[in-house]
C-alpha cells in the first residue's frame, strides 16, 4: 500500500565522470586561482558542461577574478586618506570557487 521510501536503482547511461575523480576536481578548483572550467574539462578530460554540473554538485560556486587597481605614485597621493575607524568599501577577493 504506497511507495517505497527508498529510490529503486534504475537503468541508465553511467556518468563520465567518475566519483574518485570528485575529491581531485574539488582540490584542483579550490586551491587554484584562476583555473577555468575549460582547463579544468581538458585536465579530466571531459566536457567543461561536466565540470560545471561536478561542482555545482560540490556546492562549489564560480566567481570571476577581480584585479586589484595599479597605481602610480602621483595617483597614490590623490587618493583623500580615510579616517583610521572607517572601513574602505572595497572588497577585492582573488578566490575562483567557494561555497
Amino acid at each position: 500500500m504506497g511507495l517505497p521510501a527508498e529510490d529503486l536503482p534504475r537503468s541508465g547511461r553511467p556518468t563520465s565522470f567518475k566519483r574518485k575523480n570528485l575529491k581531485r576536481l574539488q582540490n584542483a578548483a579550490i586551491n587554484r586561482i584562476g583555473v577555468s572550467q575549460r582547463k579544468l574539462g581538458k585536465k579530466f578530460g571531459v566536457a567543461q558542461s561536466t565540470i560545471h554540473y561536478n561542482l555545482k554538485k560540490l556546492g562549489l560556486k564560480h566567481y570571476k577574478r577581480q584585479k586589484a587597481p595599479k597605481y602610480s605614485e602621483n595617483q597614490v597621493e590623490q587618493i583623500p586618506k580615510m579616517p583610521k575607524n572607517e572601513a574602505p568599501n572595497v572588497n577585492i577577493q582573488h578566490f575562483h570557487y567557494r561555497r
